[in-house]
């Protein structure tokens, strides 16, 4: 059997049956939501770390998990119906100042640990077990060259050329999440450690570019195209001799890589006051060293750069229509501060959400039948009403 072993059933099927079975004995119990994510993250994800760690799963496995998780936290008792969520997963995701409760994504649990082992790869480097994933990445880049590329992953030239999809994904992963690099960044005391293939800066007709003999024969950075002692790009001959290729290819090649390079840099080649072999001058331009960490860092990273803003609940403007209450950060977390006590917490976080099961919420739920109050039976039964 050829297949993947992220792909293999058996990794993840016996797991499922035993969380489900893990989710029917706890949901006996009346868990809090509070509890319930005890719950999840002491006992029921547990099941899944290790494969996540080791081979990895499809997102159509952790879209699963997602859902079955999700309805463990939402239902009350368990069963085949669909749960009614009455928060955005995306919320409930979200720190608690936010109004969240911190609940786990396994999609981005699985991003995390492929940026972990992208971490632990740059700090092992020259290692033994660097030499396989080394390997796998030979056709795009020597080394670990290929955390220098610059650009998304959707731009990036022949990913596919990576046979193990354990190390294509781990890639792709850091890549999606990594910073680009623009042209304010690119001085002439830095532009020849530059990647020539797979940069956002050195594009051919809008596209990346990357050609394999010439990664083999040891052309992919900038300085690698640059006779240092003459200040002067190579010529197409020189280049010919270096990689052995066709000779209307490498035109073609020659052509499109020197067309790609910006004008400031085929400007700056020829400056005498550049020391390239001063190592001093080279910058660090691989940020994939700040992924050698915990998952938990990696998350904080992740959060603070990414570019997406903030989803707040839908609560804060409710209360600001009714009341002409703004809910702050403080009020999110209030609760957590002035009590351990888990149904008080889950009580004000139910209040501040707007989601305490009155009859107007249990009507929408097929629960009750009126959204009458049930002690007056005149006034419809809002929140402030019950309170």
């Amino acid at each position: 059997n050829n297949a993947m072993a992220r792909n293999i059933e058996e990794n993840w099927l016996g797991r499922l049956e035993k969380m489900s079975n893990l989710i029917k004995i706890w949901s006996v119990r009346d868990l809090s939501i509070h509890g319930k994510l005890v719950v999840i993250k002491t006992f029921l994800v547990s099941q899944f770390t290790f494969v996540m760690q080791s081979v990895g799963l499809p997102d159509a496995v952790l879209q699963k998990v997602n859902r079955i998780l999700f309805k463990f936290l939402w239902q009350r008792r368990f069963c085949n119906k669909r749960a009614f969520e009455k928060v955005k997963r995306k919320i409930l995701q979200g720190d608690y100042c936010n109004g969240g409760l911190k609940m786990v994504d396994m999609q981005f649990m699985q991003e995390c640990y492929y940026l972990q082992w992208a971490g632990k790869l740059h700090a092992g480097n020259g290692e033994n077990w660097t030499y396989i994933p080394k390997w796998n990445y030979s056709p795009l880049a020597k080394g670990l060259g290929v955390f220098e590329f610059n650009c998304k992953p959707e731009k990036a030239k022949m990913l596919h050329l990576i046979k193990n999809e354990f190390w294509r994904n781990v890639l792709t992963t850091y890549l999606k999440n990594k910073t680009i690099i623009t042209s304010e960044n690119v001085t002439e005391f830095n532009f020849y450690e530059q990647m020539l293939f797979n940069n956002n800066l050195n594009c051919y007709k809008k596209q990346t570019l990357l050609f394999s003999k010439w990664i083999n024969n040891g052309i992919e950075k900038v300085k690698d195209l640059i006779n240092t002692h003459e200040r002067r790009l190579l010529t197409v001959e020189e280049v010919q001799n270096k990689i052995k290729g066709n000779i209307a290819a490498v035109i073609f090649e020659y052509n499109a890589i020197f067309n790609a390079l910006p004008i400031s840099w085929k400007n700056w080649v020829s400056n005498g006051n550049i020391d390239y072999n001063n190592e001093h001058q080279q910058p660090t331009l691989c940020e994939v060293s700040i992924f050698n960490t915990k998952t938990k860092n990696i998350k904080l990273i992740l959060e603070k750069t990414s570019n997406n803003t903030i989803l707040l609940p839908r609560a804060n403007t409710i209360w600001q229509t009714k009341l002409g209450v703004e809910i702050t950060e403080e009020m999110w977390i209030m609760s957590r501060k002035a009590t351990k006590e888990t149904r008080l917490r889950e009580l004000q976080w139910k209040l501040l959400h707007n989601i305490y099961p009155t009859n107007i919420l249990l009507t929408k739920m097929k629960v009750s039948e009126t959204e009458l109050c049930d002690y007056c039976k005149t006034h419809i039964d809002f929140t402030e009403h019950f309170f």
